[in-house]
């Protein structure tokens, strides 16, 4: 190991970066307006 400057280090943290703003993006953030889940009604049950 060198003693220069880490170069893959701040690759790795440019990519993990990346990663989550992309990921973010896509999944989006709660914001707590959301309904909660609704419960189905097991296979069995008729309404």
């Amino acid at each position: 190991m060198s003693g220069g400057f880490p170069v893959d280090l701040i690759l790795f943290a440019m990519v993990a970066a990346f990663l989550v703003l992309r990921l973010r993006s896509v999944l989006g953030r709660r914001q707590g307006f959301e309904r909660p889940p609704q419960e189905r009604p097991a296979p069995g049950q008729a309404r």
